[in-house]
């Protein structure tokens, strides 16, 4: 995993307003001069040979109410794999089926009413197209909205969609999907997610992925 921000400053440095408060640090964060509500931008993670799952972790604060992961260039490195997601807890996955509930609809060329499905028992939630092609000249791309994921009662609910392709060369079908996933019975704070293919590390995962957070007033 590769985690960087867009903007460095020299060693030292920083971009502070009038009053002295630091906007802009010197690792790209913005400083605490900067108020108001709006999307901030919070971390990126790279995939790459050897990455078997993307996590972003101590990331859900207490300063921000709403979460938004916006990803594009993301394949598996072997065919017929399927986007998962995973909820953390102190540095670790969440794989109690217990917590997990989530329904998927999938929109897909070469079918009227495409595919739906839904789990009440899994390690995870599908959170995104089945048989993805690891063809990188087809991609998948899309978002993930988490909702209050670090409060410490009540369901977090996590809202995605994206677009997908199936793996013939070139694809045959293209797929967009509708994601609902709900967190609850643990009530417990949640630290980050992790986005993989499978959960048994059989394909690693190419892409780019960029965190953002709605800054409380």
């Amino acid at each position: 995993i590769v985690l960087s921000h867009d903007v460095k400053l020299a060693s030292g440095t920083a971009i502070k307003n009038a009053a002295g408060t630091a906007l802009l640090g010197e690792d790209g964060a913005l400083g605490s001069g900067v108020t108001g509500q709006g999307w901030q931008y919070l971390a990126t993670a790279t995939g790459g040979s050897g990455v078997a799952a993307i996590s972003f972790d101590g990331f859900f604060t207490s300063e921000y109410e709403h979460y938004k992961c916006l990803f594009h260039s993301m394949t598996p490195t072997v065919n017929n794999k399927t986007m998962v997601l995973r909820m953390r807890q102190s540095n670790a996955d969440v794989t109690s089926a217990a917590n997990i509930r989530y329904v998927v609809r999938q929109l897909q060329t070469n079918s009227v009413a495409g595919g739906r499905e839904s789990d009440a028992g899994d390690t995870h939630a599908i959170f995104g197209p089945t048989d993805n092609s690891s063809n990188t000249d087809y991609p998948s791309a899309g978002e993930f909205t988490f909702h209050n994921p670090n409060g410490a009662t009540g369901v977090k609910i996590i809202h995605g969609t994206s677009i997908g392709y199936n793996s013939n060369n070139p694809p045959t079908v293209h797929r967009f999907c509708d994601n609902y996933m709900q967190f609850f019975g643990n009530f417990n704070a949640c630290s980050g997610f992790s986005i993989m293919y499978n959960t048994d590390s059989s394909s690693n995962i190419l892409g780019t992925f960029h965190l953002y957070g709605m800054k409380n007033a």
